[in-house]
């Protein structure tokens, strides 16, 4: 091979390393894009927020716990197909939620975590919210602690919750329309069509509640994603609420 021929060929191998080396970058800059794109486009939970949203975020959750430990039953005790797929909607709509509003419900904590100075909140103030008994004699809960005002900062009329009190799966002990320990235990104690017309015409006081607590967010709150949920929930809940209306009454 003459000296032309040398040169021409490292010229050729000089270059098959340079289009390797491209293509290499090319297939990681893809991933490293999409993973900047990913990031970008998760949901970011803003932080303003009222007492309003507070309670809210705080109720509701424990409030869609309650309507989970109801669906949950009906898998081995109705008699109805409709109420069992129901039930399991119930279940698949809430159980985000759930997770949505704990998360508020942290950011939230954290973004407080330096005020001082402000009031905070008492059974009887909470119990004035709509579909929430507080009364003297309600029920320990295990899963939720209410943080006496010296253990952390508080809002106007509700207490800024720890990562321990964001309601847990023990919360629904709460006495709540549709849902008290009475209620509970007679829907447990149920099978095939009582169990599903005692679920029916529990679910929808249950859900009247939650409509109710949904629309003193959409006139009190300040936080817009927590008002875009309370709106969701007013209207799919209305929307189950007709439904389960004509299933009872199908059911004679």
């Amino acid at each position: 091979m003459n000296q032309r021929s040398r040169a021409l060929a490292g010229v050729g191998v000089a270059f098959v390393v340079v289009v390797v080396l491209v293509s290499c970058l090319a297939g990681t800059n893809p991933t490293i894009s999409d993973s900047s794109a990913a990031s970008s486009t998760a949901p970011v939970v803003s932080t303003t927020h009222n007492a309003a949203d507070m309670e809210f975020a705080t109720m509701m959750a424990v409030h869609h716990q309650g309507a989970m430990d109801m669906s949950a039953l009906a898998g081995d005790r109705a008699d109805s197909d409709d109420v069992k797929t129901l039930a399991l909607q119930i279940q698949e709509e809430q159980g985000p939620e759930i997770t949505q509003m704990k998360s508020w419900l942290t950011v939230w904590h954290q973004a407080m975590s330096g005020a001082s100075g402000m009031p905070s909140a008492t059974a009887s103030s909470m119990s004035s919210m709509p579909g929430m008994d507080m009364s003297s004699s309600m029920p320990s809960m295990s899963g939720m602690s209410m943080p006496a005002s010296s253990a952390m900062p508080s809002m106007s009329g509700m207490s800024m919750p720890s990562s321990s009190a964001i309601p847990s799966s023990d919360a629904s002990a709460m006495e709540m329309p549709g849902m008290t320990a009475k209620d509970m235990a007679a829907l447990k104690a149920a099978k095939g069509k009582s169990f599903d017309r005692l679920f029916l015409k529990l679910m929808i006081v249950h859900h009247q509640a939650g409509i109710d607590m949904a629309k003193t967010e959409l006139v009190k709150g300040t936080n817009p994603q927590a008002i875009s949920l309370a709106a969701d929930i007013v209207s799919s809940q209305n929307t189950e609420i007709t439904k389960m209306q004509k299933m009872l009454t199908a059911l004679g």
